[in-house]
């Protein structure tokens, strides 16, 4: 029987070098891939113990998110049918390099015709917070307080993810969480504290520049004495950086989202505008979406009258565009186009 070859880089079969469905090693990794999980992958986890609700059960997996992930793909998704192996691959296994920012980055192995092959592969997780059996029976579901988080435009996953990134680093909210919601407009979190709550929102209020408003609603009596719950309503503004948004009539992207202020760079000529809690409500700061304006590559041809002459690359057309910022002629350039008026991106 003849050598095979690699229908993309023409290396011949060995026994190093299996082909597989008419690829390399190295050509196949590069174009498919030796499983195929899910895209998201949730892990339930309850906020007490630290329990992972596991094929019907709660089950101790310890407190390395990592090692927790790792566990449920090699033990479930490769067993059961939600992770496929792709065909003629044995001894497959998977470990988890890193997790950042709701994205797990995993190393997949497997053998093929006796030869071992790995390579890279991204998931995105989600965190589920549930209380499991044992806990609600301790807990009898009873909760103080609860931070009801909303966003001022329709919420995105992004910024729900930054929300509980920011929320899991907090020291001591894990033990005061009752229950974890999310919604498609936010996210709701039950606690069994008042002022673990509080310290909750003032977190959001720094970190997001949120708007807090807190209430209270009567809930009987407790050894005599009249308890009230608590429900803080934390509004965010629920941007992001390079979210494009009209402020006061001023077109401007964003820059920066941190530490309670948003900072702005305008599109007409480049200032920066800062924004701080208090500003940011007061101001009329409204997000813009892909579908009310345009963007477009194009190249500078040069300066006429103080303004930048620029050519859509497709389209031809001319654009005469005031210029915050100079580019050599024939640089390529992104123009935003909104309400008939032209900015350049910089």
């Amino acid at each position: 029987m003849g050598r095979r070859f690699c229908v993309r880089c023409g290396s011949e079969e060995g026994p190093d070098n299996p082909i597989i469905d008419s690829l390399c090693p190295k050509c196949f990794v590069n174009e498919r891939s030796i499983i195929k999980l899910p895209n998201t992958i949730k892990i339930t986890i309850c906020p007490v113990c630290g329990s992972v609700y596991y094929k019907g059960s709660w089950i101790k997996l310890g407190d390395d998110l990592s090692e927790v992930l790792e566990f449920l793909i090699n033990n479930y998704y490769l067993t059961s049918g939600r992770g496929v192996i792709y065909n003629g691959f044995t001894n497959v296994s998977v470990k988890v390099t890193s997790i950042e920012e709701g994205k797990a980055y995993l190393s997949i192995e497997g053998t093929y015709e006796g030869v071992r092959i790995n390579h890279g592969y991204v998931v995105n997780i989600r965190i589920d917070k549930r209380l499991c059996p044992k806990c609600t029976k301790v807990r009898g579901r009873h909760f103080e307080a609860i931070v009801q988080i909303r966003s001022e435009v329709p919420i995105r996953r992004e910024v729900v993810e930054r929300i509980l990134l920011v929320l899991s680093r907090m020291k001591g909210l894990e033990e005061n969480i009752v229950e974890v919601k999310e919604y498609r407009d936010g996210v709701d979190i039950k606690l069994l504290s008042q002022s673990v709550a509080r310290q909750l929102a003032n977190i959001l209020k720094r970190e997001f520049a949120a708007k807090i408003t807190q209430t209270w609603k009567d809930s009987g009596y407790v050894s005599g004495r009249k308890r009230s719950k608590l429900t803080i309503s934390v509004r965010v503004p629920g941007l992001l950086e390079g979210d494009i948004v009209e402020v006061d009539n001023v077109l401007a992207v964003v820059t920066s989202v941190k530490q309670g202020r948003v900072v702005l760079r305008r599109l007409d000529d480049g200032g920066q505008l800062r924004l701080d809690q208090s500003s940011l409500w007061e101001r009329n700061v409204k997000l813009l979406t892909p579908k009310d304006y345009a963007v477009l590559n194009a190249i500078v041809l040069g300066y006429e009258g103080g303004k930048a002459v620029v050519q859509a690359e497709e389209s031809g057309n001319v654009y005469y565009i005031a210029a915050p910022k100079l580019f050599k002629p024939g640089t390529g350039v992104k123009i935003l186009i909104y309400k008939g008026r032209t900015y350049l991106m910089i």
